[in-house]
């Protein structure tokens, strides 16, 4: 039987917590069955010595004992603290090592009285102890000492045999103690980590589930409306070609591009999140002269706005080529500033900022638009997650998830502060080391994790 391995020690708090209120209920048995010994033993006393001052003595011992035992019970009803609870029963533990003393004492004519209740003891001790503490094991073997002590203090002379026949009755209640508080333990465990599995999995399969649903639905609504398009489209340009001119063949055919653009990108973007979730991404930095490439995909970026905001662009960068990867970093510029673009009212300001540094380069998207309400931050990075003021905006709810995939393939960041009303800034940080001056064959392509 293979053996368990150690829990982390949040793992471990974790576990003793949520066994707390059965452990909880086991002292409160173990109190119980403590109080009504007690009650039986001093009725016992009465029988033996009357109405005596060694009665009173020994009747306010076991009171003592009862009212310990109530308050242990009180605190584990209405504490759900581990160390709480792991200080009373070490408390309790002792204390019935102690209250066992004058119940040996005042009976030293007849030891066998005692020695069943006793060994009982000792082994309940070993189930009502928290486990995996080395101090669990310090009531049932301070009883089972005393025990023995006080045997051969006070008892009748039994013999060798007597004696022997003793010993070996507290080791052998000491070790099936020992199995069987391990075993129970053991098993404990094991249960309980099964069950954070399967908890952990079936949340796991829960949300594969709502993101397909998810899916599924944006998917089929960011489909519908470019295929109505095109649809339309065809069908105007197939029935009334002839009665067309050419601006108005150009307006349909622009309609029908358009519409192929927005299948084609949607098609990118959930081909990306299918194989992010399959573990098949990669990245491959390359040499690029940063300037150019950036001012270029600025420019494209304008043109399909066709001048509908104001779009700022303010480009930072030396002269120079720098190792990066042109297609994750592209993901990153263009969802940025197309959601920029997408949130922001006609005519507000959407602005662009790259600045290069020695080490990396930092980009910043900012704009006035609608923003994000603050209960949704923390959401916008789960695919297909759209905020609640989003709904009427086209759009698929990848953007976010895309660039943060990316940047973290980069070995970049990115961070979010966003203002109901007030608009977004996005601010992504990547490494970018500059290119080395003379470059090895296949434009000198390193993997990313190569890149400091």
């Amino acid at each position: 039987m293979t053996a368990l391995s150690p829990l982390a020690p949040e793992d471990e708090l974790l576990y003793r917590s949520h066994f707390l209120r059965a452990d909880g209920r086991r002292m409160l048995y173990g109190c119980g069955i403590g109080i009504v010994f007690n009650i039986v033993y001093s009725v016992a006393d009465f029988s033996l010595f009357g109405d005596t001052p060694r009665f009173y003595l020994l009747l306010g011992d076991r009171l003592l004992f009862m009212i310990f035992s109530a308050l242990t019970a009180w605190v584990i009803v209405n504490s759900r603290k581990v160390e709480h609870h792991d200080a009373m029963a070490l408390a309790w533990g002792l204390l019935v090592v102690a209250a066992n003393i004058p119940v040996v004492l005042s009976r030293p004519a007849s030891y066998t009285f005692n020695l069943v209740p006793e060994l009982a003891g000792v082994m309940m001790l070993y189930l009502l102890m928290p486990d995996r503490h080395p101090w669990r094991l310090l009531p049932p073997l301070a009883l089972t000492a005393s025990s023995l002590a006080l045997f051969l203090a006070v008892k009748e002379p039994v013999g060798y045999v007597g004696l022997q026949a003793v010993l070996s009755a507290f080791i052998v209640a000491n070790l099936i103690g020992i199995v069987v508080s391990g075993q129970v333990y053991r098993y404990r465990r094991q249960a309980w980590t099964n069950e954070r599995e399967l908890r952990r999995l079936a949340l796991q399969s829960q949300h594969m589930l709502a993101t397909k649903d998810r899916m599924i639905a944006t998917l089929s609504h960011e489909f519908r409306s470019p295929l109505n398009v095109i649809a339309s489209s065809s069908s105007l340009l197939g029935q009334y070609h002839a009665y067309l001119d050419d601006k108005q063949r150009e307006q349909v055919m622009g309609r029908m591009t358009g519409a192929i653009r927005r299948l084609t990108e949607t098609l990118d973007e959930a081909l990306f999140i299918s194989r992010r979730d399959a573990h098949a991404l990669s990245c491959q930095r390359v040499a690029v002269e940063l300037r150019g490439w950036l001012e270029r995909l600025a420019e494209e970026l304008r043109s399909g706005d066709e001048g509908a905001h104001d779009f700022a662009v303010a480009i930072d960068c030396a002269a120079g080529e720098r190792m990066t990867d042109p297609v994750l970093l592209r993901l990153i510029v263009v969802n940025l500033v197309s959601n920029a673009l997408k949130f922001t009212p006609r005519g507000g300001r959407v602005r662009l900022q790259v600045h290069c540094e020695s080490g990396g380069i930092a980009i910043e998207v900012s704009d006035r638009g609608q923003g994000i309400p603050e209960e949704e931050l923390d959401y916008i990075f789960e695919p297909f997650h759209r905020a609640a003021n989003a709904s009427l905006i086209q759009g698929t709810g990848l953007g976010l998830t895309i660039v943060r995939e990316a940047a973290d393939l980069l070995g970049g960041r990115i961070d979010i502060a966003s203002r109901l009303g007030a608009g977004t800034t996005a601010s992504v940080r990547l490494p970018c080391a500059s290119a080395p001056e003379v470059l090895p064959p296949a434009a000198a392509a390193v993997a990313c994790e190569a890149t400091p």
